[in-house]
């Protein structure tokens, strides 16, 4: 009596769950899709299955704007057309790459009856190259990411990487690459003894009154170039200066150096040091890199000098610490 009254409790609670199972398989079936859309953003970008050309320098482009909030979307707005071709009927998309995913999104048609002017002697109609993608990032996993820019147009689909990387991690996304905004003194103390670091100064220039601009690469010997920091010293007799830097994509360092097996793409950096932040003299250009507690310095021997009424550099060494 006492096992049958037990075998009928059991079923009963069985019965209990099934019903609990069922009503919650249910209200998921019902509420995702609705909370789905509760997501979505107003006129965002579709992911769609492309097949992808390879990468090439056959598309004229130009991206205006490259923002994010760094947590829920991507905005990106530009124009690219195909040479010798009109741009009336092209369909544009916005590719994200990375080792492991491509993301391949669809863009709104921005007019651009400006890009026509600007060509004019081509003669082309290019007031539909302008376009508009605002990329869902819930969509896309955390990784580094390329953009590339991809047109298609008739029979003709061609393909082109930008200068720019997407970076997500732990939820957030930040943008790298593009217009660096004024270097910032900063307020860090410089190790009394340092190793020395690998770098290129690709670029050092002055527009003679009022800025210093640098654009290279540097990172410290024996890891990835993920997280770490990088900055400008100017060092003279008395005085050291030490300005942030943007960072700059370069994956062709970690192509370069691929037997070490290291990330080195976010070991690019640009500068635009400010004048009226720097006292007149001599000063030798230095790079500091810095991951963690590690860190590496190397004065490369060039010169910044100021004056009451000028601003110069000079380039004394190789600007490199290639061998």
């Amino acid at each position: 009596m006492n096992r049958k009254r037990i075998n009928f409790r059991g079923s009963k609670i069985l019965r209990h769950i099934l019903v609990l199972v069922g009503m919650w398989l249910l209200a998921r079936h019902l509420l995702v899709p609705f909370l789905e859309r509760l997501e979505k953003i107003p006129g965002e970008s579709a992911i769609h299955a492309v097949r992808l050309p390879a990468a090439a320098l056959n598309i004229r482009y130009w991206i205006d704007q490259l923002e994010t909030d760094g947590e829920t979307a991507l905005e990106l707005k530009g124009w690219a057309f195909l040479p010798g071709e009109g741009a009336v009927g092209q369909e544009t998309y916005v590719v994200l790459e990375s080792r492991d995913e491509t993301y391949v999104f669809d863009t709104m048609r921005w007019p651009r009856r400006d890009i026509t002017d600007y060509f004019q002697e081509t003669g082309l109609n290019l007031d539909s190259s302008g376009f508009w993608a605002i990329l869902p990032l819930r969509e896309i996993r955390s990784g580094k990411y390329r953009v590339g820019i991809h047109v298609r147009k008739g029979e003709a689909r061609e393909l082109v990487y930008a200068d720019r990387l997407i970076v997500k991690s732990r939820g957030r996304v930040e943008v790298i690459g593009g217009t660096p905004g004024e270097s910032t003194a900063q307020a860090i103390r410089l190790p009394d003894r340092w190793k020395e670091i690998r770098y290129s100064i690709d670029r050092l220039e002055t527009d003679g009154v009022a800025i210093v601009e640098l654009r290279g690469w540097a990172f410290h010997p024996g890891g990835d170039a993920v997280g770490q920091e990088i900055y400008i010293v100017l060092k003279s007799e008395d005085r050291t200066y030490v300005f942030d830097t943007a960072a700059w994509p370069r994956t062709d360092v970690t192509e370069h150096f691929r037997e070490t097996g290291w990330d080195l793409d976010l070991s690019g950096f640009q500068a635009v040091l400010p004048a009226r932040e720097i006292e007149e003299g001599e000063y030798q250009v230095g790079i500091y890199a810095r991951k963690g507690d590690a860190g590496g310095l190397s004065l490369t021997g060039n010169i910044v000098r100021k004056t009451e009424t000028s601003l110069e550099v000079r380039i004394e060494q190789d600007r490199t610490s290639e061998p």
